[in-house]
């Protein structure tokens, strides 16, 4: 039998005459006033009265078809004046889920319905009584009928925006918003306000219909404040209902200018929002940054100092250079960033790099490599910092461990202190063939070169599958490849073919359950989003597996799992 889509099913059902059977039990422990479609049983209900109304939650059982049940809440729900909003409808091989909203005046629903693989029908349904409408109305002096088509249109012009639609909205109108009004802002003018509304308050209209309302949204105008000094102009802005913010500076050449206003953002006569921030940029105290090239550090320090009323800096000294040739004096100033001219900001850094009197690398090729170690004195008592660069292979034992390079290279020019980068001889050898091994003899085998050879470390990787459980258990590639020349103590990678694994029946089981089970066959586990259910006793069972019980994979693989989690959601 083909299925009807659902919004045909309504409409059908919307148009056909019938006796509508709100099927309450005696007693009505049931969702008040809420239609109910004959043959739903109840399960479970709960009430919550709150201060701001009242909230029913009830839970039915049907052996009908999902489509058959929408179909009579459809026809109810419509007759006794409630209008359907937002709806979805989602489902996978045997289970479907139905959710949709519904509404009136003072009332809201959340309507869920759900199948099983029986093709019975749970529904779950929450309505929430509103007590907002109601105090809206009689502080808008309107008395509004629940059961009336046409009601007052209440009275919001002056109201802040937000308030006002709500008390448009719980009278039990759309709400529609025209372009807003801009005005300027008085004292005290700060939210936004409702300006007009069509219709007028007083006047009657159908329930649900459109109010548009019309913004009042206040701007103010940005004082100018150029040339004012901080406090000054922060007072200024502040009458006009604008914060002050301080960006970066702006370098004055003339003091005269050092502590007023600059600039601003937004600019004087432009347009700001009551209350929103208003950045102004200083102008603060610079000058030209004096030359200190070829003076002694002190010196350099007094210079940059300088003298009141003027721009100051601060030295930083970098790294020192080495005297190479002559007019370069140890201990005076070699190079200064920024140069000398430069106009910079009162109190910026100015770096300065010194000369240092001229040392000689020492030899250290030959010598036994010890890391963080420094090398001998270079004359002087001078001392020179030792890294590592990269190793030089050998298959000398004897060279393992002795410095074959160094940069800069003995005799050459170096300060003191000064950093010296060395290659150390490393142990290499040829890699071992272990394909065809199982993982531990061939990690055996690269850990275990004979004495004074380079020995390697094994990693383990998983291959292209195999349903031979002795094929999976012995190396069938290695990187760097038999004979290769590598360092001592390098990986080398052994690929083991994936056992493939037959994939068993999980659905059913606990999802601990499951994730052992797939843990052994070295399999995945990914939990996808839970199924809802209103049984307890399938509350975290396995609803679902993919793929399917029987799938061959290979070890690695990932398997979804969904479980059942108890229903309704909260």
């Amino acid at each position: 039998m083909k299925r009807l889509p659902l919004l045909a099913l309504l409409a059908l059902v919307a148009a056909a005459p019938k006796v509508i059977d709100s099927g309450l039990p005696a007693g009505g422990r049931d969702v008040s006033d809420f239609p109910r479609p004959a043959g739903l049983t109840l399960k479970s209900y709960t009430e919550d009265k709150g201060a701001k109304g009242v909230e029913e939650t009830a839970t039915y059982h049907s052996e009908g078809a999902t489509d058959d049940v929408l179909a009579e809440y459809g026809s109810q729900l419509t007759a006794r004046g409630w209008t359907r909003g937002a709806h979805s409808d989602s489902g996978k091989e045997f289970h479907r889920v139905v959710m949709a909203d519904w509404k009136t005046a003072s009332r809201s629903a959340d309507l869920r319905l759900y199948t099983d693989r029986k093709g019975g029908t749970d529904v779950w349904v929450r309505v929430k009584t509103s007590l907002a409408p109601a105090s809206a109305a009689a502080a808008a002096g309107v008395a509004p009928s629940q059961n009336s088509p046409v009601v007052v249109v209440p009275s919001v012009v002056g109201k802040p925006t937000k308030d006002a639609e709500w008390t448009v909205r719980g009278a039990g109108f759309a709400v529609d918003w025209a372009a807003p009004r801009v005005v300027n802002a008085g004292p005290g003018d700060h939210a936004d306000r409702v300006a007009a509304q069509d219709p007028a308050a007083g006047q009657r209209a159908a329930r649900g219909s459109a109010v548009v309302l019309t913004a009042r949204h206040f701007v103010t105008l940005v004082p100018d404040v150029v040339g004012l000094t901080r406090h000054m102009a922060g007072e200024k802005l502040r009458q006009r209902q604008l914060q002050m913010q301080t960006g970066p500076g702006r370098p004055a050449a003339d003091p005269a200018k050092v502590g007023t206003v600059a600039a601003t953002q937004p600019g004087a006569g432009e347009k700001a929002a009551p209350d929103s921030t208003v950045t102004v940029t200083m102008w603060e105290l610079a000058g030209p940054v004096p030359d200190v090239v070829g003076k002694t550090v002190a010196a350099a320090t007094a210079a940059l100092q300088g003298r009141p009323g003027v721009a100051r800096f601060t030295l930083v000294q970098g790294p020192s250079q080495a005297v190479t040739g002559p007019g370069q004096m140890a201990g005076h100033i070699a190079v200064q960033d920024p140069a000398a001219g430069t106009v910079a900001m009162n109190g910026s850094a100015v770096r300065v790099n010194t000369w240092e009197t001229t040392l000689r690398a020492p030899d250290l090729v030959g010598q036994r490599y010890q890391p963080g170690a420094q090398a001998g004195h270079g004359g002087g008592g001078a001392h020179f910092d030792i890294q590592a660069g990269p190793p030089k292979p050998t298959t000398d034992p004897t060279q393992a461990g002795k410095v074959a390079e160094q940069s800069p290279a003995a005799g050459q020019p170096i300060v003191d202190g000064g950093v010296i980068t060395v290659s150390v001889w490393t142990l290499a050898g040829p890699v071992p063939n272990v394909v065809g091994k199982t993982y531990d003899a061939a990690a055996q085998a690269l850990r275990s070169g004979p004495g004074g050879t380079a020995k390697f470390v094994g990693k383990s990787v998983l291959g292209a599958p195999t349903p031979h459980r002795a094929e999976s258990e012995r190396v069938a590639s290695q990187s760097p490849a038999a004979g290769t020349a590598a360092l001592d103590g390098s990986t080398v990678i052994l690929t083991l073919p994936a056992l493939e694994q037959k994939l068993p029946d999980l659905v059913g089981g606990s999802l601990a359950q499951a994730q052992r089970r797939l843990e052994q066959l070295q399999l995945q586990a990914v939990v996808a989003p839970p199924r809802p259910t209103n049984d307890p006793a399938q509350d975290d069972r396995v609803a679902a597996q993919t793929p399917a019980a029987g799938t061959i994979l290979a070890a690695g693989g990932t398997v979804t799992v969904t479980v059942y989690r108890l229903h309704p959601p909260e």
